[in-house]
């Protein structure tokens, strides 16, 4: 290995995370992934919302670590019109805001179901 080298690729690494807030901290990278808590992913800027802000709550299956739900977390926020994403190890639930103007939950359902999770829709009660 080269001198300089893993220097490089963990400065690389920490550049490519700097974008994302985890739990308010911002300009920090993520903590590792536990089972303690939701794992929170918003955009450094939100994105302008052309029509009305909505909610969904989810229902997720296949997730078996932390890792699973900050992917899940990380995708969401990877839509055109998510405002912002949380997703819940624990409870297997997952809350995302969104631009209804530019997305819609079934658009959320596809990418989540199309990365190996399953999804569906829960009710408010």
């Amino acid at each position: 290995m080269q001198p300089g080298t893993l220097a490089t690729a963990l400065a690389l690494l920490f550049a490519s995370l700097a974008p994302y807030r985890v739990d308010g901290a911002e300009g920090t990278p993520p903590p590792p992934a536990s089972e303690e808590g939701p794992v929170k992913r918003y955009p450094e800027k939100a994105p302008a919302v052309r029509g009305q802000a909505a909610k969904v709550r989810l229902e997720l299956t296949g997730m078996v670590c932390g890792g699973c739900a900050e992917t899940i977390a990380r995708l969401l926020t990877t839509i055109d019109g998510v405002i912002s994403a949380e997703v819940d190890l624990k409870s297997r639930r997952g809350e995302v805001q969104f631009d209804d103007a530019r997305v819609t939950p079934e658009r959320l359902l596809a990418k989540i179901k199309a990365n190996g999770y399953g999804a569906k829709v829960v009710a408010d009660r």
